[in-house]
């Protein structure tokens, strides 16, 4: 097949893709929004381990998870303000934002303490550690104890940072809970608070070569009352609620990814997202809070789902997670439902086929690297049968999408049997 060929559908694919669809028509009842923390990274799977699926998936919710690592709460309320997200469909809401207001300022002040040029560099973080590791392999471990302690003296009481946590609490979070109730008044909303990911940890910077004299220093309480600042604007009000994730997360050091012992420079780590079970614990604490609705009279399960994000993490994390699915038995899904409850042809999992399945399909055939398929994926995308993901199953997807009741090649093979 010609590249032009594949180029074509690739547009009439996108074109369609691109008709903006709300929450209430692709049947969502939960929304995530918010930064890296919502979204899951470092996570090996985040579609399925972060906090947002595991919620889901305890309170028998269909979803769609919105997170972007690095956003900031400016950026979210410009997004709602633009209409890029249509919240108006969802019976709950939830919303992780506001620590990347804070950490940008903090990992900028650590920058400038190093000497670093964080717009010659994608990530500061890792060019902090890097520097860090140098002058420790050179021998000159009293020059980074005396940054430290610079820091230590920047740090405290710092007044831009105060002045951002003051603008985060008093305007941004009431705007973006203004912007969600123009459109939708009946949600339950619910914003997580931030967590200090340094409370309870020392960083222990090594005094000498060998190692052998160490200082500490508690960055989590240099970081405490920017995180108190913020936090204080994070009071449940009739417009939203609020789930304390800054208590749930306290001293909890394995719940995060951090590792801040500068003698293994190997370990180390400035990460401040949830690992695997601190997500476990968010999900949980929301689902605390949650108001569950008064269940009608006719009932029905339904599986939790999830739109296939395109970001891709480069870290893993070590995760157990247990994917339960039930599929409502209608005469549409059983057609469309094997035996491993999966549906051919769904890829963003959202029990429906529509263009942005054929479009996911497709950007799979021309870079597979990109998307990383599982093999429950690569089983609903190969619809024709022929164990090969190509253009051709796009097009399939296409033509489902457009007409309900066309049947895939792989169903025919299979009724025919």
């Amino acid at each position: 097949m010609s590249k032009k060929f594949i180029s074509l559908i690739l547009a009439v694919v996108l074109v369609f893709a691109a008709v903006p669809a709300s929450a209430d028509d692709l049947g969502y009842e939960y929304i995530a929004l918010g930064d890296s923390i919502a979204y899951g990274y470092g996570l090996a799977n985040p579609k399925t381990a972060a906090y947002p699926a595991q919620f889901a998936t305890k309170n028998s919710l269909t979803y769609v998870n919105y997170g972007v690592s690095g956003m900031t709460a400016d950026e979210l309320l410009a997004a709602l303000q633009n209409k890029e997200y249509d919240v108006s469909g969802a019976d709950v809401i939830t919303i992780s934002i506001g620590s990347n207001n804070l950490l940008q300022l903090l990992i900028g002040a650590i920058a400038d303490e190093f000497g670093i040029d964080t717009t010659m560099t994608n990530d500061v973080p890792k060019a902090i550690s890097n520097y860090a590791k140098a002058l420790i392999d050179a021998g000159y471990t009293d020059i980074l104890a005396g940054h430290y302690k610079s820091l230590k003296v920047e740090l405290q009481n710092n007044r831009e940072i105060y002045a951002e946590c003051d603008r985060v609490k008093n305007e941004l979070i009431p705007n973006i809970a203004k912007e969600i109730r123009k459109v939708n008044p009946d949600a339950q909303l619910i914003f997580t608070n931030i967590y200090n990911p340094y409370k309870g940890m020392s960083m222990t910077v090594p005094l000498n070569p060998e190692k052998t004299a160490t200082a500490t220093e508690d960055i989590g309480v240099l970081f405490q009352p920017y995180v108190n600042r913020v936090n204080s604007g994070f009071e449940s009000t009739d417009d939203y609620t609020v789930c304390d994730i800054a208590t749930v997360f306290s001293g909890r050091t394995d719940y995060v990814n951090a590792d801040l012992d500068l003698r293994n420079m190997d370990t180390f780590t400035y990460d401040p997202h949830p690992t695997y079970r601190g997500h476990v614990a968010i999900a949980n604490a929301l689902s605390a809070v949650y108001e569950a609705p008064e269940p009608a009279t006719e009932t029905s399960t339904e599986t939790t789902t999830q739109l296939t994000t395109t970001e891709t993490s480069t870290e893993t994390t070590t995760e157990t997670t247990t994917e339960t699915t039930t599929e409502t038995t209608t005469a549409d899904t059983t057609k469309e439902t094997q035996a491993e409850n999966i549906i051919y042809g769904d890829l963003n999992n959202n029990k429906t086929i529509d263009a942005a399945d054929s479009a996911i399909a497709l950007q799979y055939t021309l870079n597979k690297a990109a998307l990383r398929f599982d093999k429950t994926d690569e089983k609903k995308a190969d619809v024709d049968g022929n164990n090969v993901i190509d253009a051709e199953d796009s097009m399939h997807i296409m033509q489902k999408a457009l007409v309900s009741t066309y049947q895939f090649p792989i169903l025919r093979q299979q009724n025919n049997k």
